[in-house]
């Protein structure tokens, strides 16, 4: 996520947007950040480059209470204005490219197009057989870009296989819910072909074999057009008067590896726990375990098994419903008697592996705390020089015993 412009209100000398038109120290309030790698600030003294910084950190330490004080109020005879600072962000084209990532499309062939593209490949036979050929090219690495064609009269849309030396050529307007390629071309290298330079890489799948459950391919055709149209925008405002009040549009990174570890451990946990279950009714004990307990083992069993089928959701709060509902079910009277049954089969000596029955569950609050949550708002820190003083220069005698206790290490080693 990228910030592209921050606006200060009423923040020391910044943004004091009431103040009298000759005083200009109070008329700058927007600093835009979308020059360049490099920002330099110029000014005479106190114009408020001081304050710009200043603002930056404390915006930077947005998840901090209350991080405008007093101090940051204008101080202007008779005028009263609560500071406010608001950063306005953008989403990196990465991230938008992200909503591709699990995306198919079907490409079809105009007429002709295949064959011209076994001149290329003579070896490979027919068209049937050149599709799956170059099926199994695209499952590569591949470049895409929008952009004229090398006369430069129409658009079309490029896909790379730089690997392999080739470029679909694809129409940017024809071919409806499919991609539509209308030629396939041999290239040398990749710096010969227009618009290269513009080249990005989707994550999205594609089909040549005229799959029905394909994706529209008109909305990509449609972002492609203008990638940065597809950009989110967010804003992240601090004050004094309301405290912290980020926008509730502005995403968080979800840190969700070691969740997921857990609710995989106790999926392959349970479903050896159903091992056990299943054997104990087929050895005889449906009539020993009774009605009950046989209504308890098919419950339990589908409860793990829709704990299992949620492994690869992305939506974790489903997940942690799911596992509640598992969690209350389990610690409940009916299946703890079956679980004493189970403890019983197993002092039988009637089965030879046994799994911890007794093993503690963790709580969906104890489950919940494996992830963790990281705001995407990027970090800024505030480097502040400072001259080396006397105070600097005073050596103690912890100091230099600290100094003998390294240089005998390094000497020894």
């Amino acid at each position: 996520m990228n910030i592209t412009k921050v606006t200060f209100k009423d923040f020391r000398n910044l943004g004091c947007a009431n103040l009298a038109p000759d005083n200009a120290n109070g008329l700058s309030n927007d600093l835009k950040l979308n020059g360049g790698g490099l920002i330099v600030l110029l000014g005479a003294n106190n114009e408020g480059k001081s304050n710009v910084l200043e603002g930056l950190r404390k915006l930077g330490r947005f998840y901090e209470a209350n991080t405008l004080d007093e101090g940051d109020k204008p101080n202007f005879y008779g005028y009263e204005g609560l500071p406010e600072i608001t950063a306005y962000l953008e989403d990196t084209l990465e991230q938008a490219q992200d909503d591709f990532a699990d995306k198919t499309y079907n490409i079809t062939f105009t007429n002709g197009v295949l064959t011209k593209g076994l001149e290329l490949h003579s070896e490979i036979g027919d068209d049937a057989t050149y599709k799956a050929f170059l099926q199994k090219l695209l499952e590569n690495d591949k470049s895409i870009v929008y952009g004229k064609d090398q006369e430069g009269t129409r658009d079309e849309i490029k896909i790379f296989l730089t690997e392999h030396k080739l470029t679909l050529c694809c129409s940017a307007t024809n071919g409806g819910k499919s991609l539509q390629c209308f030629s396939i071309l041999e290239h040398k290298s990749c710096e010969s072909i227009k618009d290269f330079g513009k080249a990005m890489v989707l994550q999205c799948r594609f089909v040549t074999n005229g799959s029905k459950g394909a994706d529209d391919a008109s909305e990509l055709r449609e972002y492609l057009k203008n990638p940065k149209s597809h950009i989110q925008k967010h804003t992240l405002t601090i004050s004094l008067k309301n405290g912290i009040t980020p926008s509730e549009n502005l995403p968080q990174i979800i840190e969700r590896t070691s969740f997921d570890e857990q609710v995989k451990r106790i999926v392959e946990w349970g479903k050896n726990l159903d091992i056990t279950i299943a054997k104990l009714e087929n050895d005889g004990w449906s009539s020993r375990i009774g009605w009950v307990g046989n209504e308890c083992a098919i419950q339990y069993r589908r409860d793990i098994n829709s704990l299992e089928s949620k492994l690869s959701s992305s939506d974790y709060k489903t997940m942690l419903d799911v596992y509640q509902r598992f969690y209350t079910f389990f610690y409940g009277e009916s299946f703890q008697k079956l679980l004493e049954k189970v403890k019983y089969y197993y002092s039988q000596g009637l089965q030879e592996e046994h799994i911890d029955i007794d093993l503690k569950l963790p709580s969906s609050q104890e489950l919940e705390s494996y992830i963790k949550f990281h705001e995407s708002f990027p970090r800024i820190l505030y480097y502040e020089q400072r001259e080396i003083g006397d105070s600097d220069l005073e050596v103690t005698s912890l100091m230099v015993s600290k100094i003998l206790h390294f240089s005998r290490h390094f000497l020894q080693s």
